[in-house]
């Protein structure tokens, strides 16, 4: 399976009942990512970061790269490898899928899923909006969050797993962008990450790293 494929494209199609102009990338080199998606790309390269930094028997000095975070840099990717000596990343997957709206463009799937070590496949980013079901400000969980999805999201969580599997990771890591959304992920079976990062971000509200262990 392609990191490309885990949204069931073709269920949100006949949901809508419209085809959809779909955008893919599957690549192993982060420039291209870099150049479609900058501040993913940065977000992606700070979790391979995170990992390499917490690794055992790491000896990698966590605010070595300050700079890089400082200004949200995606070219951390770049700097991470130069340290490391090894790939930021073995691959990863984007989707972008957008539907013609009374002529104006909406966006309805998006998806970034990274294969970043050989035990850690990342959910960097999903994102799944039905034009037709606007939420009002109080249903609303996130910023972010303004449409009903497709209720697609235990496939989605299926088809991760598929491919974590046939890459040979042991788990699926994700960034809970705003702490309402802990819950709706616990419910897939993803803990909050137990690290001092975890902690923080709990504290915080946002960012909150989460893991799910894959048989």
């Amino acid at each position: 399976m392609l990191l490309s494929e885990i949204i069931p494209v073709s269920r949100i199609e006949a949901t809508l009942g419209h085809t959809l102009s779909v955008e893919r990338i599957d690549s192993d080199d982060w420039r291209v990512l870099a150049k479609r998606d900058p501040v993913n790309c940065y977000g992606v390269a700070g979790r391979a970061w995170h990992l390499a930094v917490t690794a055992p028997g790491s000896s990698l000095e966590p605010s070595l790269l300050a700079r890089y975070f400082e200004q949200q840099d995606p070219m951390l990717a770049g700097a991470i490898e130069r340290v490391t000596g090894q790939p930021v990343l073995h691959e990863f997957g984007f989707l972008e899928a957008i539907v013609d709206q009374d002529g104006t463009p909406f966006i309805v799937a998006t998806s970034l899923v990274a294969h970043l070590t050989a035990g850690e496949l990342l959910w960097y980013d999903v994102n799944m909006a039905n034009p037709a079901a606007p939420l009002s400000r109080k249903q609303q969980r996130s910023p972010s969050h303004k449409h009903r999805g497709f209720g697609l999201l235990g496939d989605v969580v299926s088809s991760l797993e598929a491919a974590a599997g046939e890459r040979g990771c042991s788990e699926i890591s994700l960034l809970a962008a705003h702490k309402p959304l802990v819950q709706i992920f616990r419910r897939f079976g993803f803990n909050v990450e137990d690290s001092p990062m975890g902690k923080l971000a709990m504290r915080v509200g946002a960012g909150i790293p989460m893991v799910k262990t894959v048989r």
